[in-house]
């Protein structure tokens, strides 16, 4: 993959994931103005648990797919890795699905710390399968480094979603039973449309099923990674239902949503950089291979940086203005989660050198180490705290996670790192800060005048303080036509 490819894929996945960002947070007044915030949080847990039952009924599986077929162009081989995982997943997941769903009862206690809510567990145990086989379709395309076709795909699911949401709780004035079965309806269409488009690109194979230890050995080890990454990301909701009550983990995660937006700047990479590098390492082209690292690192940054500090000087007047007064209270919860996800996009960029030199079980036991630290800490701090130790608690197990992953990656392979252009990222991001904090906005257009203007004077001290060359921003202009 030439450069040009590579940063080219990465903005159309950058501007995707801002589409989608931006989408979910006009998606929060909708929610939060008319279910509350203890709908909101019901909202959340849905997406939460699916994420987590999601990793158990993949497996990983989809993941082993664009490992596995990232370098090969054999149709016949891809339609047997292709038809062999469809059929593997297909039956564990309706299995897991299953389970949910005759233990709907206990579930929904669990999840939402009622009952009374086993339609929602029974609706998710039959969306399970149908995400599952998703993840899949859309790994394919990963795959095949068809970028444009992911970017699509992955926005009308999400859109999709919240649109057909929005239609059931704003306009019919349907309650929260709506909700999952929106998600059913609409990702269900998509996986019959996916799957169509995809039979098109393969040679239809009988799956070979003796293949599918090779792919677990790869699968299963990332699992307790992925599994604690969720604990790290998701377990905090679940202590503050128990502790506090389902409309405190209303308010939290609508906080945490906005302050986990800034991992969004990292999705771009981690989807471009698995297939881009896995071909460069194979191929034993180790130098262009850290060139790629180092830009990314910097890159990343030069946006994740000022991202931070924007929704630090305005988490207040966001939550102030697209939702109810009961969710402002948690607007210090913003900046944390916020600077926590400044370490994951870290992860993403230096966690790449595991899946290259195969050494996911390392990745897996810091994950784990990292949500086991997350988990305690959110047990000491939730009750006494509140919220506010919850996000603490994030903040301090991703550092910990990010810092152990950069001390043994670096033992594998080492790239530059500019930490000259972090600097002047944070130099510019301190004096946009500064105006962004003046201006106070009390309505949306307000809001987006107020990023606008902290944009504007970021790009404008950046030029300034030379962190990017004129070689660098033709490149992008060029990119950014595209």
């Amino acid at each position: 993959m030439s450069k040009d490819k590579f940063v080219k894929d990465v903005w159309l996945v950058a501007c995707t994931n801002i589409l989608i960002s931006a989408g979910q947070l006009a998606f929060l007044p909708v929610v939060a103005k008319h279910l509350g915030s203890s709908g909101y949080g019901i909202w959340a847990q849905i997406n939460a648990t699916l994420g987590l039952i999601g990793l158990v009924a993949t497996l990983g599986l989809d993941f082993s797919f664009v490992r596995f077929y990232s370098s090969t162009d054999d149709r016949e081989k891809l339609g047997r890795g292709f038809f062999t995982l469809l059929g593997f997943i297909l039956c564990w997941s309706s299995l897991v699905g299953g389970l949910v769903f005759f233990f709907s009862g206990p579930f929904s206690g669990f999840v939402f710390g009622d009952r009374n809510l086993a339609i929602l567990a029974r609706t998710m145990a039959v969306i399970i399968p149908v995400s599952s086989l998703n993840a899949l379709f859309f790994f394919f395309f990963r795959a095949r480094r068809r970028i444009k076709a992911y970017s699509i795909f992955s926005a009308l699911q999400v859109f999709g979603d919240l649109a057909l949401i929005s239609f059931s709780i704003a306009i019919m004035g349907w309650g929260v039973d709506s909700i999952p079965l929106s998600m059913l309806v609409v990702r269900g269409v998509l996986a019959v449309v996916l799957l169509c488009i995809i039979c098109k690109d393969i040679f239809w194979a009988k799956p070979v099923f003796s293949d599918m230890p090779e792919y677990l050995k790869f699968s299963l080890p990332l699992i307790p990674s992925e599994m604690a990454n969720w604990i790290t990301n998701y377990s905090d909701r679940y202590l503050i239902i128990f502790f506090l009550g389902i409309d405190s983990a209303g308010v939290y995660a609508a906080a945490y949503g906005i302050g986990r937006m800034i991992s969004a700047f990292a999705l771009p990479l981690n989807f471009v950089l698995v297939p881009a590098l896995s071909r460069l390492y194979d191929n034993g082209d180790i130098e262009t291979l850290k060139k790629y690292l180092s830009q990314s690192f910097k890159y990343l940054f030069l946006g994740a940086i000022p991202a931070v500090f924007g929704l630090w000087a305005l988490s207040k007047p966001i939550l102030r203005i697209l939702t109810k007064p009961d969710f402002v209270s948690g607007y210090y919860v913003i900046p944390i989660v916020g600077a926590a996800m400044l370490f994951v996009c870290a992860n993403v960029i230096f966690g790449q050198i595991f899946v290259l030199v195969k050494k996911s079980h390392i990745q897996g036991g810091l994950s784990v180490a990292a949500s086991l630290l997350n988990f305690l800490l959110n047990l000491f701090a939730v009750p006494y705290m509140g919220i506010l130790g919850a996000a603490l608690s994030t903040l301090v197990a991703f550092a910990f996670s990010t810092i152990l992953t950069v001390y043994f990656t670096r033992g594998f392979i080492k790239f530059d790192l500019e930490w000259d252009v972090v600097a002047k990222s944070l130099m510019a991001s301190a004096f946009m800060v500064l105006i962004v904090f003046l201006l106070k906005p009390v309505s949306v257009i307000g809001l987006s005048s107020s990023v606008f203007t902290g944009a504007v004077i970021y790009l404008a001290l950046i030029f300034v303080f030379g962190a990017l060359s004129s070689r660098e921003i033709a490149f992008f202009r060029g990119a950014i036509k595209i």
